[in-house]
């Protein structure tokens, strides 16, 4: 799932690059947490040093950086923002680079792992996670029906339908049951 949504921000910013005279200003994508912390995790934010155990010490506990209730708090948010520069850039002066891409997570300007300041070259940030957006993800998730998968799928289908019948029968005699027991009783 974000490995689709890292690709799309790619060819977002492709596009832009490529139709420079585009009068589209900003793209904005609205998802829950759900979204954000995998696409967090993709981009390699917050990356503890060792593995999260059930028998980790107390310090690695408590001073871990991955930290799920400050990552992604009620209105997270992660902004990528492309900069386009004519002349040398006053930011990144050492490249005669024209693209940048800066992140903030939660309005907070973040370094991008694998970059060398706030600001990345493009070239670089699309380098770094050049293997992620190539992968073919449709072809590894798709889900591959085997030879008589059909008859378990109608077996599936016609214990929910015969659950369902015998539901309806229960509440008919239950129904049937009180309105006779009802009558039976004398005022």
């Amino acid at each position: 799932m974000s490995f689709l949504l890292l690709r799309n921000i790619f060819d977002t910013f492709d596009s832009k690059i490529n139709d420079s005279l585009s009068l589209e200003r900003a793209k904005f994508r609205v998802a829950h947490a759900e979204t954000l912390m995998p696409l967090i995790s993709i981009l390699g934010l917050y990356r503890d040093s060792t593995t999260l155990r059930w028998d980790s010490p107390q310090e690695d506990i408590s001073n871990r950086i991955w930290r799920s209730s400050s990552i992604s708090p009620f209105a997270a948010n992660l902004i990528f923002l492309l900069y386009r520069c004519n002349t040398s850039c006053s930011f990144y002066p050492q490249t005669n680079s024209e693209y940048f891409v800066k992140l903030l997570h939660n309005e907070r300007e973040i370094i991008i792992p694998g970059c060398d300041g706030i600001y990345c070259t493009y070239s670089k940030f699309k380098s770094l996670y050049e293997k992620a957006i190539d992968k073919e993800w449709d072809q590894l998730c798709e889900m591959k029906q085997e030879k008589g998968a059909w008859a378990s799928n109608l077996l599936i289908i016609g214990l929910l339908l015969f659950s369902f019948i015998i539901g309806v029968l229960v509440t008919y005699f239950i129904t049937k049951y009180r309105e006779k027991k009802n009558d039976s009783v004398l005022y």
